[in-house]
């Protein structure tokens, strides 16, 4: 790799943990320098560096997944005589040098996706903030139906309220994270612009604010993919399994649901689950309507199972899998940003879908409401 870094945000985020969960690794299980006197190895947000013999500089190549970064010049970090590393006299705190990373004259060979993403980010920013917004909004209406009309409390209706909850929140905080940050990348008080136009951390690192903010995000992002799982879990083993206690599951429902995400956060093996079970959902489904029937009725079953697929694909969250298989890198600039014009409309809109389709067009709220409307009228003509 070669000229300067541009990558999407998220695979910036992504890419850091991995190489901080090596560095972690390395720090933990060695080896070490064989000597009383040294700095020890140390993760400086950015980079790893190793343990460093006093009165040495070392120098490690720029980091591949830093938006901005020259991956063609070095960083550096100095060991003092002491065996402790160089303290910066203002900040007072150990100083890594980056100055080389983003400082240079002349940009060459930049990438072609930064200039295309450039010019679509404004539209796509406008999208994603209104697709969570009529999410956030109709999701909170939705919430609202399912807890206050005590004669809808069920087993069922019990999974789609907190799969209403889970996508609220990440409606919710992916707004704050879009709006808060600066360029995705942290909080005002945690960034700085280099004079090369592009943000980076300021040396003293991201405050607990921004940290907390990226954990519940995670978190949340998670939950939902969770809830999804959820949902098609009850729903395959509704369908599939002939002797089923609806009720007594719920109580493990929940505790997949909230309490998997702490333990583990690899939505894309949830996609490819839920992938198996709408295939066989779809399967039953059509296995049952297979019936010989007449022409009109054969036309009315196709268009239930139809409904039903309509359904099933934000339930199972199968639109994942459309660009499952292409690559993070070395994708044509086009490519690119026609999934990112993708899944941000469907990430922010899903949450829109999911109130429309298990709430408001739900045939048991509807007569409910129904019925409380005649009530109201009866009780106002006597």
């Amino acid at each position: 790799m070669s000229g300067q870094v541009v990558i999407s945000l998220e695979d910036q985020e992504r890419m850091r943990d991995k190489e901080q969960i090596r560095c972690l690794r390395k720090m933990l299980f060695g080896p070490h320098l064989n000597r009383d006197l040294y700095c020890n190895s140390t993760w400086d947000e950015i980079s790893c560096w190793p343990d460093t013999e006093p009165n040495t500089t070392v120098h490690l190549q720029c980091a591949d997944y830093i938006n901005g970064f020259y991956v063609n010049n070095y960083a550096s970090r100095k060991c003092m005589p002491d065996g402790q590393w160089y303290v910066h006299p203002v900040l007072n705190r150990t100083w890594t040098n980056y100055s080389q990373c983003f400082n240079k004259k002349v940009i060459t060979n930049e990438p072609k996706v930064g200039g295309i993403l450039e010019t679509h980010m404004e539209h796509i920013r406008l999208m994603y903030n209104i697709g969570y917004g009529l999410s956030f909004a109709t999701l909170t209406v939705a919430v609202f139906i399912m807890v206050y009309f005590k004669r809808l409390h069920c087993p069922r209706n019990t999974v789609h309220l907190n799969l209403f909850i889970a996508f609220m929140l990440r409606a919710l905080v992916s707004l704050l994270k879009e709006n808060l940050l600066v360029q995705g990348l942290g909080l005002p008080s945690d960034v700085e612009q280099t004079p090369y136009h592009t943000v980076i951390f300021i040396e003293e690192g991201p405050h607990w604010e921004c940290k907390m903010l990226f954990t519940v995000f995670y978190y949340v992002l998670m939950a939902s993919y969770m809830w999804i799982f959820v949902e098609g879990l009850h729903l395959h083993t509704l369908i599939m399994v002939s002797v089923f206690s609806e009720r007594s599951s719920v109580k493990w429902y929940l505790c997949i649901g909230w309490a998997v995400p702490f333990i583990f956060l690899i939505p894309w093996i949830i996609v490819r689950i839920n992938f198996v079970f709408f295939i066989n959902i779809l399967r039953a489904l059509f296995t049952k309507m297979k019936t010989p029937i007449s022409k009109t009725a054969k036309r009315h079953k196709y268009r239930r199972l139809a409904k039903s697929t309509l359904v099933l694909i934000p339930l199972f969250g199968v639109h994942y899998v459309i660009f499952l298989g292409l690559p993070d890198k070395d994708v044509e600039p086009e490519a690119e940003v026609i999934k990112l014009y993708f899944e941000m409309f469907l990430n922010s809109f899903q949450g829109l879908l999911v109130a429309i389709l298990f709430c408001f067009m739900n045939n048991e709220i509807y007569i409910f409401s129904k019925i409380i409307v005649i009530v109201d009228f009866l009780q106002a003509v006597y």
